[in-house]
């Protein structure tokens, strides 16, 4: 396992803990062929898309959640 320091944008740095298997999925995810490097761009995109994804699935959810308690006390 090896350790990535990814440089942000904005500021800041993001530690990574890259095994073989987050190396594959990013590598699957992101279209990267078995010949090409998986750069610190590619993994802090496929994180940030991760995250989106998550976060955008709990607050559909959330809305959901919520038209199903107005629908039940009406």
């Amino acid at each position: 396992m090896k350790t990535k320091t990814i440089d942000l944008p904005k500021g800041g740095q993001l530690q990574v803990e890259c095994t073989e298997k987050f190396l594959e999925v990013v590598r699957t995810t992101r279209n990267i062929s078995l010949e090409s490097e998986v750069t610190d761009y590619d993994i802090r995109m496929f994180i940030y898309d991760s995250f989106k994804i998550a976060v955008d699935k709990a607050e559909n959810e959330m809305v959901l959640d919520e038209m199903q308690i107005e629908q039940s006390i009406e």
